[in-house]
């Protein structure tokens, strides 16, 4: 059984494929996100406690640039992976190659990209979703297949059902 696919990205699609290759696991971001906002809150209280005050000193001004400075830096922390996958994205993006035409063949064996075949031992990650399926190899390398890509909706269903069944994400 071979489902050949074909097409071409626009730019929305393979931004949005490239983040679902790169995200972080979702309690990862959970947990990113939960500590910036308690360190934010903690901040915050302790600037507007020193601050309720009789006016501004020179000294409460310095320590005021401080904790925005601290704010500021622990913001990118907490969202670096965020800003790294797009920067990263934007990058492939212009890579002339990658608004090409792109086809292939899927097959038991696995998917044929141009002139080579990926076995299907190779994929160590999916993301399924109805409209694209984004899978990730050993090599960290990943491919980002549209719905657009597919001919027919029984060719997209097919494509679905092998991902699914072949695979086998390690835990």
């Amino acid at each position: 059984m071979e489902i050949p696919y074909q097409g071409q990205y626009e730019k929305k699609q393979y931004l949005k494929g490239v983040y679902r290759a790169l995200r972080p696991k979702t309690w990862v971001s959970i947990l990113r996100f939960g500590l910036f906002l308690v360190f934010f809150v903690l901040l915050l209280g302790v600037m507007i406690a020193e601050f309720n005050g009789d006016g501004l000193q020179i000294n409460e001004v310095a320590r005021l640039v401080r904790h925005t400075l601290t704010l500021i830096i622990l913001a990118y922390v907490s969202f670096y992976n965020s800003i790294r996958i797009y920067q990263k994205a934007n990058k492939l993006w212009k890579d002339p190659i990658t608004p090409a035409i792109r086809s292939g063949v899927v097959s038991n064996q696995g998917i044929s990209f141009r002139s080579n075949t990926q076995q299907w031992n190779q994929f160590i990650k999916k993301d399924v979703q109805d409209d694209m399926v984004v899978l990730l190899t050993i090599n960290h390398q990943f491919a980002i297949f549209p719905r657009s890509f597919f001919s027919s909706d029984s060719d997209w269903n097919r494509f679905v059902q092998l991902v699914e069944a072949k695979v086998i994400e390690p835990k």
